[in-house]
């Protein structure tokens, strides 16, 4: 894996819309509700938690199967609350995993979330001196 992420983006109107593009991948269009943008795709702060969502459960399931455990389905909601003030990003997320497994314990998914945050999810190792992650989880058998 190269230490170089490159990407590159394009307004395509007359707002603030945006079209990204990661190597052969599919565009991903990023707008602003009005009056700044059409609301047209994601805004960059819903990428942000996707992102978040995404790279935690992908750690949080590396983990688990270094443990022996498996997962069957692994869902991730989040909710961010932002700051009322500019620079208007999160001042709080709230992170709600749901898993699917027959052998995976509280202790095992405490474990693995204090390890992905840690040291194994960049994405919530950079969020977590600015804002406040809030984790819960539940595990259904």
């Amino acid at each position: 894996m190269s230490n170089v992420l490159s990407v590159s983006v394009k307004r395509i109107d007359d707002k603030i819309k945006f079209e990204g593009v990661v190597k052969n991948n599919p565009v991903i269009t990023v707008d602003y509700p009005e009056p700044y943008g059409r609301g047209e795709g994601y805004t960059s702060l819903e990428l942000l938690l996707i992102s978040l969502c995404t790279c935690s459960a992908s750690s949080i399931t590396l983990i688990s199967k270094k443990m022996q455990k498996s997962i069957e389905d692994f869902k991730v909601e989040a909710i961010g609350i932002r700051r009322t003030e500019h620079p208007i990003g999160f001042e709080n997320i709230k992170l709600n995993f749901i898993i699917k497994s027959n052998n995976l314990l509280n202790e095992d998914i405490d474990k693995a979330i204090k390890i992905s945050e840690d040291s194994l999810c960049p994405v919530w190792n950079m969020l977590k001196n600015s804002v406040k992650i809030e984790c819960n989880y539940s595990i259904i058998s």
